[in-house]
């Protein structure tokens, strides 16, 4: 029968061993943990970036759409776009139906760089000129960093708002170009690309920054201006 003193339990080398080996493995184990969750973090960041794009993108197409409406029903004419500018748009309409139902309203785009939810905030200010009353300014959405404005003159050609020519009553379409980011940075990435217009022009050069960004562009045609072109 074995005795207790030659039973042979475990060396002090082998004990480090087996301690280098747990550590290794649960270093990896950590590591695989922070990728995942790291790419999950960045997935749901672009994820609510693009829901801004689109928010946005809608809301302003839904909009810019009924620039100019007057009801034929209404004496008198709207003016229609009212301050056409590379990245603010004012424009009037009618409102049909609710308690406003013939009041002319005037509705403007812009950045807000005064907004309590932050300085690249998309901002709309809807006020009727019957009465001034209105909601004034709401945010549309957060972290929307550009809204570049490029206007279509009826018959094709540009209309540039600092040329001496410009003339809004011939402006039958707008090309609207949107850039967001995310709302936190990752030290680990980088942001080197620069963002254009339909037209090919840049509207935002490359940051260099630690901001993810994309960009959303469209053209929207007014259905109430420019009428029969």
């Amino acid at each position: 029968m074995m005795s207790s003193k030659d039973k042979k339990g475990f060396t002090l080398i082998e004990l480090l061993v087996v301690m280098l080996i747990t550590l290794i493995v649960m270093t990896g184990i950590y590591s695989t943990y922070m990728t995942q969750q790291k790419a999950y973090i960045v997935q749901e960041q672009i994820s609510e970036m693009q829901q801004n794009l689109r928010v946005s993108m809608y809301q302003i197409e839904r909009d810019f759409r009924m620039a100019g409406f007057s009801s034929e029903i209404i004496d008198g004419d709207i003016d229609g776009i009212m301050t056409a500018a590379s990245s603010e748009f004012e424009f009037d309409r009618r409102i049909i139906g609710g308690d406003d139902d013939g009041d002319e309203q005037t509705i403007k785009y812009f950045i807000n760089a005064t907004s309590s939810l932050g300085e690249d905030t998309l901002s709309r200010t809807s006020t009727n000129i019957t009465d001034g009353k209105g909601p004034g300014t709401e945010p549309i959405a957060q972290n929307i960093e550009v809204v570049d404005l490029t206007y279509i003159y009826d018959d094709g050609s540009e209309a540039i708002p600092s040329a001496t020519d410009f003339d809004p009553g011939k402006i039958c379409s707008v090309q609207v170009t949107l850039v967001a980011k995310v709302a936190k940075e990752d030290l680990d990435y980088k942001c080197v690309d620069s963002f254009t217009d339909m037209q090919g022009d840049e509207v935002l050069a490359p940051p260099d920054d630690h901001y993810r960004r994309r960009s959303l562009s469209k053209h929207i045609k007014f259905r109430n201006l420019c009428m029969g072109q």
